[in-house]
């Protein structure tokens, strides 16, 4: 069957341990990318495009007060302090960094709410351009919600800037947790 993974992200690689003291943690892999605004319609607005506020994705009646007020964006404080400064020439030039913006990939349900679970996940090794890739795939080909791969040397994935994300945009939300700030002045201006 014919993949529906219609997003690539590449990037380096890396993993942390999430969990609550004296539990047991899970290992979250995350990809680290870069994104620009240009004009051409490249793998960067694809990913623009794709970016979604939290306020966005989850009904605001199922979060907490704290929960509201963490995610609550301030959009006059992004209209008039951080797009300014994305436009500003000044000294520094046309360089503008920020610190990174967070995002999580969630499943979406078939009424395009966060699912509780991803479906089946599984660990493949496949060879992909002459060279052996550990694949993780959440879902079957032609219904995947993401495909994760990284290349191997031996049987260890290889924490280095190889790594790629796809993603079925249908059936996955990339969700702003952390940075929507600076996420919504580069929406703004993309």
């Amino acid at each position: 069957p014919k993949t529906a993974l219609d997003l690539q992200v590449r990037g380096s690689v890396g993993t942390f341990s999430a969990g609550r003291p004296g539990e047991a943690s899970v290992q979250v892999r995350y990809i680290q990318t870069h994104v620009g605004l240009t004009e051409g319609g490249g793998h960067a607005d694809r990913l623009l495009d794709h970016l979604t506020p939290v306020r966005e994705v989850f009904n605001l009646q199922e979060l907490t007060f704290e929960q509201l007020m963490q995610r609550d964006i301030n959009d006059a404080r992004v209209s008039t302090e951080l797009i300014p400064y994305l436009l500003s020439q000044g000294r520094g030039g046309l360089v503008k960094l920020f610190p990174p913006i967070i995002v999580v990939v969630l499943p979406l349900d078939s009424h395009d709410r966060p699912s509780n679970y991803y479906p089946t996940v599984q660990t493949l090794t496949e060879e992909l351009q002459g060279h052996p890739f550990q694949v993780i795939r959440s879902g079957q080909v032609g219904k995947e919600v993401f495909e994760f791969r990284q290349l191997l040397q031996g049987d260890e994935p290889q924490a280095h800037d190889y790594a790629e994300l796809q993603l079925n945009t249908n059936r996955s939300a990339l969700a702003i947790v952390d940075g929507q700030h600076r996420a919504m002045a580069l929406l703004a201006l993309h």
